[in-house]
């Protein structure tokens, strides 16, 4: 009789042990899942930062190709170069010559331009910026949103 009810002991802990058991066999699923998801983010985060880095060195690239041209390059060639374009506005300033950087597409006007002592350095800029690829962006001015929106 002794020997059943020790059996019977014997049968509880092994249940607890196997209950215990498949718990910690959860968890360690778990921990798994989270692991796996980690990685997986972590070689996506990887992929995104080369293919950054990839573009990064095209830019660089693009910017030393267009310097290095500049240097030969004389001024009514680089004139037609960025008027063929037609992605830019430059003009005459009381300063010196002004490069428009964003478009405003509600006015149909440029805004926010960027300084430049003479009319070479201005047309010099736009060049850069054409050879990296660079777009003006459409926007609208602080002006035309309060005329039109506000």
């Amino acid at each position: 009789m002794f020997k059943i009810f020790e059996n019977l002991k014997s049968l509880k802990d092994l249940k607890s042990k196997i209950s215990e058991l498949e718990e910690k066999v959860s968890e360690l699923r778990t921990e798994e899942y989270h692991l796996k998801t980690d990685t997986d983010n972590l070689f996506k985060e990887r992929r995104e930062l080369l293919h950054e880095n990839e573009s990064l060195t095209n830019i660089y690239q693009n910017i030393t190709t267009a310097l290095q041209d500049l240097d030969q390059m004389p001024f009514e060639e680089l004139y037609k170069a960025v008027r063929s374009c037609g992605e830019y506005d430059i003009h005459k300033s009381e300063d010196g010559y002004v490069v428009g950087t964003s478009f405003c597409s509600v006015g149909g006007h440029w805004f926010d331009f960027k300084n430049f002592s003479s009319k070479r350095k201005a047309y010099e800029y736009a060049y850069v910026l054409i050879k990296t690829g660079y777009r003006v962006p459409n926007g609208v001015c602080s002006e035309c949103f309060c005329e039109y929106f506000i």
